[in-house]
């Protein structure tokens, strides 16, 4: 009966049981001309043709521990996607999108706050009344670096 239990502990922690979350394992970017004699092109990339309950069960079986030890890295090894690990990328990656600056115009920073509270009150009521308004990057770039998001 001990053995009955700790064979149904170990398949629902193989199978059963998602495992998510971060990686094990940080990579670090390699510097520049390392790895560049040994890349090849990738060769012709295979995946299963899977849709309904077959996709759910394998990405199921992706998320869980057999997944994350056997079946993931087989799938990358398999496809040649342990390549982009070892790419050397010379260039910074960019974190905060680059915008264009618009033209600014010189306004006083003397304005009375009867005239801010007033453009305030008009700019909330045009809001109020449309249900839906489209944002920019401006708009996230701005929420962003007041600390909103």
């Amino acid at each position: 009966v001990a053995w009955v239990a700790l064979l149904f502990v170990l398949f629902y922690l193989g199978f059963l049981r998602r495992v998510t979350g971060a990686a094990g394992t940080i990579f670090h970017r390699r510097r520049a001309g390392l790895f560049e004699k040994s890349w090849s092109p990738p060769v012709e990339a295979w995946s299963p043709r899977l849709s309904g309950f077959p996709l759910k069960l394998c990405v199921h079986l992706a998320n869980t521990a057999f997944g994350q030890l056997f079946l993931v890295p087989f799938l990358m090894q398999m496809n040649n996607f342990t390549a982009l690990r070892y790419v050397a990328i010379p260039e910074d990656p960019t974190f905060l999108p680059l915008v264009v600056s618009e033209r600014k115009e010189h306004k006083s920073e003397s304005k009375n706050v009867s005239a801010i509270l007033q453009s305030l009150m008009e700019s909330s009521s045009c809001s109020a009344s449309s249900a839906f308004r489209f944002k920019r990057i401006q708009d996230y770039l701005k929420c962003y670096r007041s600390g909103e998001i």
